[in-house]
């Protein structure tokens, strides 16, 4: 009877001291409190391309961890109680280990929605949803784009809305040919996280697909490397050049501009008959062709502008033409803050001569 009951106790004894043994503990917490080192964006998935559901400077309780896009020098993405993803390289350096600490949430797959759409006018990609966000792409005519998501911002000749590209920036659908659908008011109870109300919506034709409102508007970007995802084949879109560097020959250099600007401006002529021209156009230049006439107080939409001198300025229409920038009413250099035409590859042959 005695080694029967020491055959029971024993198993329960060394059940005991494992239980009491701290190096034998691997439970895990159900959250860690941590605060983002500048601001952040929350995401709905752990990839850059996804939307985002706010962006926050406070603490966060963070329920998991799982792997996605790398920023930084890590892969690692941890859901937050709001249920969405904050990259590790944008939290407070934390002592412990997440992924000891933290239950792994699993694969999460990359779910963005996703048009098509083709670049109307010279399109400057910007960091956030406002003309004076910096530029971080440049497209030019006919380019065929990938969109992912859209959001309302600055307006650029009647248009608010912008798109998300695969280059991680956004473009105003005022140069766009075709504006993507987007969400209309009875589908918005479809998004997992709440929208702010709109008093209205774009609606579009009943052909064309949806997309994702992108989120609320961003803080300026902090200096990190992502690379663009692009599912369609196409190539990056590069940065160009520093404005010092961009010159054409000859010494002739595009406008020098400031963070603000006024990409598609509408601008009224103030003289009669003004020609716009196939390349800048001058006394002594009489070689370019004429594209368009304009008349006086007829409205030009400026798309870029460039430079012969440290005076003269011409501007690019979106009648694809130069015309010089001391014929409107308002000129250009009153405000400095076209895009340089050299950003867009348009300025190579505009020092055209006999």
């Amino acid at each position: 009877m005695f080694s029967v009951l020491i055959a029971y106790l024993l198993p329960l004894a060394r059940a005991q001291l494992d239980e009491d043994s701290p190096s034998a503990d691997t439970s895990h917490k159900t959250a860690i409190e941590q605060s983002v080192e500048y601001a952040a964006l929350c995401r709905t998935c752990p990839y850059s391309i996804c939307t985002h559901v706010y962006e926050s400077t406070q603490r966060h309780n963070l329920t998991c961890w799982t792997q996605g896009d790398v920023i930084g020098d890590t892969d690692m993405w941890l859901r937050t109680t709001d249920g969405c993803y904050l990259a590790e390289y944008d939290l407070i350096e934390y002592e412990g280990d997440f992924s000891a600490e933290l239950d792994y949430c699993g694969n999460i797959p990359l779910a963005v929605t996703q048009e098509r759409a083709t670049v109307r006018y010279l399109s400057e990609c910007l960091w956030g949803y406002e003309t004076g966000n910096e530029g971080i792409a440049y497209y030019g005519r006919d380019v065929d784009i990938t969109v992912t998501c859209w959001a309302e911002g600055s307006e650029v000749i009647g248009d608010l809305y912008w798109y998300k590209t695969l280059d991680y920036c956004w473009v105003s659908g005022a140069g766009l040919w075709d504006k993507p659908g987007m969400y209309t008011p009875e589908s918005v109870s479809r998004f997992a996280f709440h929208v702010p109300a709109h008093d209205s919506f774009f609606l579009p034709d009943v052909d064309r697909e949806t997309l994702e409102w992108c989120g609320p508007p961003v803080s300026p970007r902090q200096n990190l490397t992502v690379e663009p995802l692009h599912t369609d084949g196409a190539k990056p879109t590069p940065l160009p050049p520093d404005e010092d560097e961009a010159e054409d020959e000859g010494g002739r250099g595009d406008l020098n501009l400031g963070l603000s600007r006024r990409w598609l401006s509408p601008g009224q002529v103030s003289e009669e008959d003004v020609g716009c021209y196939t390349c800048a156009r001058w006394a002594g230049n009489e070689t370019c062709d004429l594209v368009t006439t304009y008349k006086f107080n007829q409205t030009a939409v400026i798309q870029c502008a460039a430079t012969w001198d440290a005076i003269t300025i011409f501007t690019y229409t979106t009648d694809w033409c130069w015309m010089n920038g001391s014929q409107f009413w308002t000129e250009p250099w009153h405000h400095y803050n076209y895009p340089a035409c050299s950003r867009f590859n348009v300025s190579g042959n505009m020092w055209r001569w006999s």
